[in-house]
């Protein structure tokens, strides 16, 4: 519902070409390019199509990659995430696999960022699962080259 809003009202308005809502891309695109929008697009849609009653209507993927970029960027985004994820395993191997997992495991649950995902109890559930399982895991493989 929320991806529909975001694309019905980005289809009408001009995108944010990463002069907004793009971390450490719009300190550079921003100071070169004008987006045409003074907030971020949680605040727009927010005033402009819940009329503020709304406070946070956040989605996901898709629509972020479409405000930014329009069709361009549903087709982009999965390469910089692709490629985000990439440079992120190569620092967090250091520390091992487990802790690999939790940070894709982070990472994942931002890229699905989702009202319900965006909480932080599911989020401290979804991490306590996978850090449990993580354990278990790593314990079964130490007992194992004990025992051999």
């Amino acid at each position: 519902y929320l991806t529909e809003k975001y694309y019905s009202f980005f289809s009408q308005n001009t995108k944010f070409w990463f002069t907004r809502d793009a971390f450490l891309i719009e300190e550079i695109l921003g100071r070169l390019f004008t987006s045409g929008h003074s907030r971020g697009a949680v605040h727009i849609i927010s005033t402009n199509v819940y009329n503020g009653l709304i406070p946070s209507p956040n989605t996901g993927l898709f629509a972020e990659a479409y405000l930014q970029l329009g069709v361009l960027g549903v087709l982009v985004f999965p390469f910089i995430i692709g490629y985000t994820a990439k440079l992120l395993r190569k620092s967090a191997i250091w520390y091992g696999d487990g802790a690999t997992v939790v940070i894709f495991a982070r990472l994942a649950l931002s890229v699905l960022n989702t009202q319900l995902l965006t909480s932080g109890r599911v989020i401290g559930i979804i991490m306590f699962i996978v850090i449990t399982s993580i354990m278990n895991n790593f314990y079964s493989h130490q007992i194992a080259k004990i025992r051999a």
